[in-house]
């Protein structure tokens, strides 16, 4: 947030806004010409150089967000059309399928990062189109959480089993052979019931 006293500030900030983008800084430039915008109308006053100043360095930004636009506009409609495969022609194999949706989703929003957000009209279709790309193998992972919640309810029964194990034990300790036989035995009952779902693992630990 920039605190402002005289326009001195604001021109300082609009020069190091010019000099983030010609860093290639474009995002990072915006935000402090933004701020200006806020700040400006703070001013009793904004003097004709001022006004001239922030003008030409908010037709920057402009020129900035329409050439990032032309640039990411053709990859977001190429990613539109990747998903739309998706769609029409599922992958087989529920996680190969999963993993490229989730890559696609990823290089849009690494998109939005580097450059201008998408319009409305482009992320209504793409995440749309998603959705239904997460369809065809919804049944598989919701099969595979029904599969960690019981793997989650069978190893709290075995977690049950060791706790009376040793209160029936704790006033006379088998051997230490029976011992780790025993905790052999229950790891590997416990290793028979895996995966679970991350929420349930640090509560089972």
């Amino acid at each position: 947030m920039i605190i402002v006293e005289t326009s001195k500030d604001l021109f300082r900030e609009l020069e190091k806004a010019e000099q983030l983008f010609s860093n290639g800084s474009i995002r990072n430039g915006q935000k402090v010409l933004r701020e200006v915008l806020k700040a400006s109308k703070s001013l009793n006053k904004v003097s004709n150089k001022l006004r001239h100043k922030i003008n030409y360095v908010l037709n920057e930004s402009k020129y900035f967000d329409e050439m990032s636009s032309f640039a990411t506009n053709p990859k977001r409609d190429n990613l539109i059309n990747e998903v739309n495969k998706l769609v029409s022609n599922p992958i087989k194999e529920p996680k190969k399928h999963a993993h490229a949706i989730h890559n696609l989703q990823r290089q849009w929003q690494l998109l939005d990062i580097s450059g201008k957000s998408a319009s409305k009209n482009q992320w209504n279709k793409f995440n749309d189109l998603s959705n239904k790309a997460w369809e065809s193998c919804k049944e598989y992972f919701e099969e595979m959480k029904e599969i960690k919640i019981n793997n989650a309810r069978e190893r709290h029964k075995i977690i049950e089993e060791i706790n009376n194990y040793v209160i029936e034990n704790q006033k006379k300790w088998p051997s230490s052979k029976v011992l780790v036989l025993y905790l052999k035995k229950m790891y590997e009952k416990w290793q028979n019931f895996a995966p679970v779902l991350d929420k349930d693992l640090n509560n089972l630990k």
